[in-house]
């Protein structure tokens, strides 16, 4: 039998032709059909197609989008939803549609997310493993107070088919690196340093022992001004967690010092605390200085960013700055649930 010899150069030459053509062709479908095929999917797993591209430079993954949708899609089938009167069956076309809704979601978040992470590394913002390990210690102890579940953490990462690691990356880090952007922000913005200054010129006054009656008339920006900062009876799961971490620390008749929250700075002063049916409640007082919405910001800035959408169910909508459907029947079955169905947790989320 004669024995054939190919060439080095020529199987190089017809491997190199064969993955282009694969690319070529997987590119074809990625970008212009629906991605329902599991084989499909699962080739272009680790190819890094873009779903969206920021400035031309920065993507979006469709390999990314698409590991974010199975989370959720694994956070749904995992969920026990027979209390709430909803059962999401994503193998229906209702079932179908309502998974499209996510990914319009989910790749707003993931175009935001790259927005913020462009913006904090112009800033030199970094998170560090030891902002993530105090962020985590947080959680925890927040689920705590709330009387929730303290495996909080381990549940949400069993729900949604990541490790905690996966979890950390995902939804911690980014969450911080936010958080991060707004403190650096709020440090050069005029109107936040107003606020501060106001709430300080506020705690001085309490400390020349002026009433926190005279002082909250004088200085809080908020409702309960009128009424000397008096706001009533609250559980702890019904206050923001900054206030509600002080109140737990506070005695009878004490005042905090400063507190800072995503609404603005705060001081406030425990006038009682009871148990009623095992949930302590706080009958508090407070002083409250709005400062400048982190939202607004975040918009204006966004609109400096050129952002195309590569996939053909969707397009960036420059006027409302978010992602939309292509398909109008897609925008008013969307419209639908969110007008007639408000406590459908598949439309919530």
């Amino acid at each position: 039998m004669r024995k054939i010899n190919i060439r080095p150069k020529i199987l190089i030459t017809s491997l190199i032709i064969f993955l282009t053509a694969y690319l070529i062709f997987s590119a074809i479908l990625v970008y212009g059909f629906s991605l329902e095929n599991p084989w499909l999917k699962a080739s272009v797993k680790n190819i890094p197609y873009p779903a969206a591209l920021i400035n031309f430079r920065h993507p979006i993954t469709f390999s990314e989008l698409q590991k974010n949708l199975n989370a959720v899609k694994n956070f749904y089938e995992n969920q026990n939803l027979s209390d709430s009167g909803f059962r999401v069956d994503f193998s229906t076309p209702d079932g179908q549609k309502r998974l499209k809704i996510k990914e319009k979601y989910l790749l707003n978040k993931l175009i935001e997310n790259q927005i913020v992470a462009i913006l904090a590394e112009e800033r030199g913002i970094v998170v560090t493993k030891t902002m993530v390990s105090q962020e985590i210690e947080k959680i925890k102890s927040q689920a705590q107070i709330f009387n929730q579940e303290e495996n909080k953490l381990e549940k949400l990462s069993q729900l949604y088919g990541w490790n905690v690691a996966e979890l950390e990356e995902n939804v911690i880090q980014p969450d911080i690196l936010k958080k991060k952007l707004a403190e650096a922000v709020k440090e050069k913005d005029k109107s936040f340093l107003s606020a501060k200054n106001k709430i300080t010129q506020a705690q001085g006054e309490l400390a020349k022992k002026k009433t926190f009656e005279e002082v909250a008339k004088q200085y809080s920006e908020g409702e309960s001004a009128k009424n000397g900062g008096e706001l009533g009876w609250f559980p702890a799961d019904q206050m923001i967690p900054e206030i509600a971490l002080t109140c737990l620390s506070l005695e009878k008749g004490a005042t905090s010092t400063i507190i800072e929250s995503p609404l603005g700075f705060h001081i406030v002063q425990l006038i009682d605390k009871k148990t009623e049916e095992n949930v302590e409640k706080f009958r508090i007082k407070q002083i409250f200085i709005k400062t400048p919405n982190f939202s607004d910001w975040f918009l204006a800035q966004e609109k400096n960013f050129r952002i195309n959408i590569l996939l053909k169910d969707f397009y960036w909508n420059k006027e409302k700055q978010m992602v939309e459907f292509r398909d109008p029947a897609l925008r008013d079955f969307e419209e639908y649930l969110r007008n007639n169905f408000p406590g459908d947790i598949s439309v919530l989320f």
